[in-house]
């Protein structure tokens, strides 16, 4: 009977570690994959972040180069007036 009893807490015993060390396992994997996912997360950021600055960065070079032409056209458009007027009173 005590041979029994001990071997009924050995396979409990066994059948413990056996979970701990499954449970064990199961949290390292988890713990990997929540690093990966930060790390993966992370380099979404990063990669938004410098989309954004790209896209400031090209608004700014399109208002300036509009801003640009217009000043031209604006000076374009007083010279023809300038000469126009010139030329009346000639």
């Amino acid at each position: 009977m005590i041979l029994f009893a001990l071997g009924m807490l050995t396979m409990l015993a066994i059948i413990l570690i056996i979970v701990i060390v499954v449970g064990f396992v199961k949290v390292v994997k988890l713990m990997k994959d929540v690093n990966n996912l930060f790390r993966d997360l992370e380099s979404c950021n990063t990669d938004i972040n410098n989309r954004f600055v790209e896209v400031g960065r090209n608004a700014n070079d399109n208002i300036n180069y509009l801003s640009q032409k217009i000043e031209n056209n604006l000076k374009e458009a007083n010279s023809y007036t300038d000469k126009r007027i010139d030329k009346l009173n000639k």
